[in-house]
């Protein structure tokens, strides 16, 4: 995973508004920029492209000052959303929210741009819960959904997404724990520090005192990948409300 883990965490500190030391974004940028080939890049060295992967890293690219070409995603659109892979049977949530992040980040809005931000954010809009949460396939945490999907309608600036977003702050807010902490099954680092992103950190919130633990992610098994749950933490800590 470390082509995801380096992209969705730069995408992840950009939007608590962090900057990266100067030096990093030099390196960083142009190794992301490497793995893109024809059908975009996927979650690591010699592991099959994917829209997920690809507009994550596209994302990092924007937020490094890059130039980042979203037609990349091109091949990955659907009818009514955007799949994660070729011959895909359930639809990622988490994938069209990076993939509407992408679009909206885009300098030019040409008609593929403008026509992929309409069929992401439909999508979202349509997935998502009445009382404002949103699940994913790759995450047994609604936290980590919710918090893809409230970071990319924010960008669209639209009444409907600003609406959604609105009742997905709401439901993050009627959730947490006595103790001020965020999880699924138990208040965990990882899902408060998407509880922060959403809606940020509220009076009387915390950060759990374990650092990982939790695994939460979805794979042949639920696991944990640590490098990211304890780098969100930390960002949280950092930025403040996302």
């Amino acid at each position: 995973m470390t082509v995801f883990e380096a992209a969705h965490l730069v995408g992840v500190a950009d939007r608590a508004g962090l900057t990266l030391p100067a030096a990093v974004g030099a390196e960083l940028a142009p190794w992301l920029a490497s793995g893109l080939g024809e059908g975009g890049c996927g979650a690591g060295p010699a592991l099959a492209p994917d829209s997920d992967d690809t507009a994550i890293v596209l994302v990092a690219l924007q937020a490094l000052g890059r130039t980042a070409d979203v037609r990349l995603l091109a091949p990955y659109e659907q009818p009514a959303h955007f799949a994660t892979f070729p011959g895909e049977r359930s639809v990622s949530s988490s994938t069209n929210a990076h993939v509407l992040e992408a679009l909206c980040g885009a300098r030019s809005r040409d008609a593929f741009v403008r026509r992929g931000i309409a069929v992401a954010a439909t999508y979202l809009l349509e997935v998502q819960h009445p009382d404002g949460h949103w699940d994913d396939k790759w995450h047994a945490s609604p936290y980590y959904a919710t918090a893809s999907a409230v970071a990319a309608l924010r960008r669209c600036r639209d009444p409907r997404s600003r609406a959604a977003v609105a009742r997905a702050v709401g439901w993050t807010h009627g959730t947490r724990r006595s103790d001020g902490s965020w999880g699924h099954w138990e208040g965990t680092r990882e899902e408060t520090a998407y509880a922060w992103q959403i809606c940020g950190a509220a009076a009387g919130a915390r950060l759990p005192e374990t650092l990982g633990g939790a695994a939460l992610w979805h794979a042949k098994e639920l696991y944990e990948p640590r490098r990211i749950t304890g780098t969100l933490a930390l960002i949280a800590a950092a930025g403040g409300p996302g």
